[in-house]
């Protein structure tokens, strides 16, 4: 009997599900990865693989959050706006206004980081980062860049997983910045006066128990930073020990 036939379309068909899996495998990858370079990689690979507006949105998103996890700013910028010329979404152009307005921040004007030198502190940004765990990282860089990375580096000091310091975080030149954890909601504000960011801070918890999340758990201030990038006052005990460079 002859099996040619038979081993030509055995052939055939592996040769066509190779190029599926290799497609399945990077979608895959784009979305579980918790190592940021492995994910970056098949999310570039992803979005050569598809046409799909949906997909490429959903694509590009997860490429901006992983640069954004990195503190690559610039990078993430890109990625989000290419997520939305695929195709509109509210969440994700939330998302890059926000990073837009710490851009603008840096442009315009550790746990425990390390303070500018007096008298030239009003050149500085100070970022600080929280992770959904409740986790954070203060640091004050000439640019935002490299505030947004070191305050990174300094929550991933504190937690133990892998992703999710790059998630959430503000940043301000000469002013201060207060969190506040709300259960498992982190809010984050940043303003010149102290007094102006803990009163934007409960506007925006106002705004959650109104809006988004009527069963907010009551919110306690856990950290407050100043103008120089100082961590003046810490009230978490879940925290743990401050981590210094």
């Amino acid at each position: 009997m002859n099996c040619a036939p038979k081993l030509a379309m055995a052939i055939a068909g592996i040769a066509l599900l190779s190029p599926l899996q290799a497609s399945s495998e990077a979608f895959g990858e784009c979305a579980h990865q918790t190592n940021l370079d492995k994910k970056i990689a098949s999310c570039n690979q992803a979005s050569k693989l598809t046409s799909y507006p949906s997909i490429l949105q959903w694509v590009y998103r997860e490429l901006a959050r992983a640069h954004r996890e990195r503190g690559e700013v610039e990078k993430a910028i890109v990625n989000y706006a290419q997520s939305l010329a695929a195709e509109e979404h509210d969440v994700i152009r939330k998302e890059l206004q926000e990073l837009n307005l710490i851009t603008h921040v840096s442009r315009a004007q550790s746990v425990q980081p390390i303070p500018a030198p007096a008298g030239v502190w009003g050149d500085y940004v100070t970022v600080v980062t929280m992770a959904p765990d409740g986790s954070w990282g203060v640091a004050t860089e000439l640019t935002v860049g490299r505030a947004i990375v070191g305050a990174i580096r300094r929550c991933r000091a504190m937690t133990r997983a892998e992703l999710g310091c790059g998630s959430q975080y503000s940043a301000i030149r000469d002013g201060w910045i207060v969190a506040y954890r709300c259960g498992d909601t982190n809010i984050i504000t940043a303003v010149r006066a102290l007094a102006d960011a803990v009163r934007a801070a409960h506007e925006r918890e106002s705004e959650l128990r109104a809006f988004y999340v009527p069963n907010l758990p009551p919110c306690r201030q856990v950290l407050t930073v100043d103008p120089r990038g100082e961590v003046t006052a810490i009230e978490s005990p879940h925290f743990g020990s401050a981590v210094t460079d």
